[in-house]
């Protein structure tokens, strides 16, 4: 799906350059979810905007489906944008002026598409808001804002889905329920995270890629260990923890091999009897009732699935919006912020009376303004 190559992007200061990205080399794959991780200043929110088409960058290339950046005008990262790519930001970037169906139905509009009734209720219905279609955004919970911001980037049917940092603005709970979302769509599409919550990438992730001072200092994929075993059901996971499936079979050469794992690690140990507390140890490192543990390894190529794409057969639907909903976005738009509206009417009106002023000043002639005094009070001599 994506190919990025040697992409590097920079600050410019006065006395020096940043690297807010350095020759990044990545495939990723054509579905599955990606988190992007990194502390703040790594450069993972930058190469999701780069990755975007929101932001430009200096030296590289990017692939997108076979067809190169390089080929690219900047009006073509906007029809890429449009036509590949689905939106989640923190802070949702939803019109408050605007009803949930209208927000979602911008999206298709931008695609120069009728909003179909039928189409955004099946959409509201996929993400748990079905019925609150006429409400306006200050009628609904954080969490129901960003399952509208998620609608809206779905009813387009986009192939990728990049969302930064959409838990930022939540509580855990709520955004585990969104990250559930996300998850459940990342069987059919891309979906990239950006996000600095160790947690959750290690609970959704199928791949992690980790950003430090613009560059990948890792990029591992998720997979199913399969445990060490003994023939009475003695199992060895990731050298990291120890099942037996049932007491009653183990041999004296199984306590032997239970003594050995043991032996190997020094620090605190926990044993446990407690079936509950089992079940829940297992659930949270993500063992498997066969034994078999999921966990992360450096990504290889078996592991970047993609179909085969030859640029060719790409083709880009350029954004336009209709006038109607031009004119009710600048106007909700100027609601949210009266006092800019009315400092800008202030101005307008100050520096049309002042471009009046001088027009006049620059056009007063004194010989021919006293000419035309005299004549009107018919005086005939000087």
């Amino acid at each position: 799906m994506l190919e990025i190559k040697h992409l590097s992007k920079t600050y410019k200061t006065k006395h020096n350059e940043v690297y807010a990205l350095k020759d990044i080399n990545l495939s990723i794959q054509d579905k599955g979810m990606v988190f992007i991780l990194g502390k703040s200043g790594s450069g993972k929110s930058t190469l999701l905007n780069v990755l975007g088409g929101l932001d430009s960058f200096d030296e590289g290339e990017i692939s997108i489906c076979g067809k190169s950046s390089k080929d690219f005008k900047q009006s073509d990262f906007d029809s890429y944008r449009n036509t590949f790519i689905g939106f989640i930001f923190q802070e949702y970037n939803v019109m408050n002026n605007f009803t949930v169906k209208e927000n979602i139905a911008l999206a298709l509009q931008l695609q120069g598409k009728k909003a179909d009734d039928t189409q955004i209720q099946e959409i509201l219905e996929e993400v748990d808001l079905s019925g609150l279609g006429n409400r306006k955004p200050n009628e609904l919970s954080g969490g129901q804002l960003q399952r509208v911001a998620i609608a809206r980037a779905l009813i387009k049917h986009p192939e990728i889905i990049m969302a930064d940092e959409p838990t930022g603005a939540l509580d855990s709970h709520t955004g585990k329920q969104v990250l559930d979302t996300l998850k459940k769509l990342s069987k059919d599409k891309l979906v990239l995270i950006v996000s600095h919550d160790k947690e959750f990438a290690k609970n959704y992730a199928d791949r992690i890629i980790e950003l430090a001072d613009g560059q990948v200092i890792s990029d591992t994929s998720k997979e199913r260990a399969a445990p060490a075993r003994s023939k009475n059901g003695v199992s060895i996971v990731e050298n990291e923890f120890i099942n037996i499936s049932n007491v009653e079979m183990l041999k004296e050469e199984d306590y032997q091999t239970i003594m050995e794992e043991i032996r190997k690690h020094k620090g605190e140990m926990m044993i446990s009897f407690h079936k509950d507390t089992n079940k829940e140890m297992k659930k949270i490192n993500h063992i498997a009732e066969n034994g078999e543990m999921e966990v992360f390894h450096d990504t290889k190529e078996k592991h970047i699935h993609t179909k085969g794409y030859d640029g060719a057969s790409i083709s880009f639907i350029k954004s336009k919006l209709p006038l109607k909903s031009s004119l009710k976005l600048a106007l909700s738009n100027l609601k949210l912020k009266p006092f800019r509206l009315f400092m800008t009417v202030l101005l307008s009106v100050v520096s049309f009376t002042l471009f009046g002023l001088s027009d006049t000043m620059a056009k007063y002639d004194r010989g021919v303004a006293t000419f035309h005094s005299m004549k009107d009070s018919q005086v005939n001599y000087i």
